[in-house]
């Protein structure tokens, strides 16, 4: 599976598993400029092989997924889009978190920096 496929599909599964239309999710890096509804942005931070597997067939692609609020003044939503966004991480088989930092997007937006794994079967490369 090629990197943009694992993005493609870990934004897939994110968005099978959140409210529906509630959020914007982007599988690539792009600087996005206006904040309007709450964002997900994946950027694919590392790779490491899994050692458990074999070690050219499969990889843990490390993620930093950023969740963004739209609402500069309001704690209380981001930390429940954190939330919810970890919820869902936690109903995609495969995925996990390791940490969850506060952030900030651009000059304001509050958001979160979550560090995810995500594995992918170099075998497989539909």
């Amino acid at each position: 599976m090629s990197t943009k496929q694992t993005r493609n599909l870990l934004a897939a599964e994110l968005t099978r598993h959140l409210p529906k239309r509630k959020y914007l999710i982007f599988p690539n890096a792009a600087d996005r400029d206006a904040i309007g509804k709450p964002t997900l942005i994946l950027v694919r931070d590392s790779i490491q092989p899994l050692p458990e597997m074999s070690f050219s067939a499969y990889r843990a692609n490390n993620f930093q997924l950023l969740v963004i609020s739209p609402r500069i003044d309001d704690d209380d939503f981001i930390d429940d889009l954190a939330d919810e966004v970890l919820d869902a991480l936690g109903q995609i088989e495969g995925a996990f978190f390791s940490l969850a930092q506060r952030r900030t997007y651009g000059e304001s937006n509050p958001a979160y920096e979550i560090t995810v794994t995500f594995p992918d079967d170099r075998q497989n490369k539909e």
